[in-house]
């Protein structure tokens, strides 16, 4: 399961990888990442957003 998850992230693009990795990994609130990059808290958001749905299609694609 954790190599499936590891291959999942390479899907990622770096921003939407950088912003999971903060968010889940780390544990920053959403706006902390957002003070961190540098980026609008609504970038952060929509980056995480799109990342979970897109682990969420390759996870259950390797079903």
């Amino acid at each position: 399961m954790r190599q499936r998850v590891r291959a999942a992230l390479d899907c990622l693009t770096p921003e939407q990888r950088q912003s999971i990795e903060l968010a889940f990994l780390e544990g920053f609130t959403h706006q902390e990442i957002a003070v961190q990059l540098g980026q609008p808290i609504g970038t952060v958001k929509s980056r995480i957003r799109l990342a979970l749905s897109r682990l969420r299609d390759t996870l259950r694609g390797a079903d």
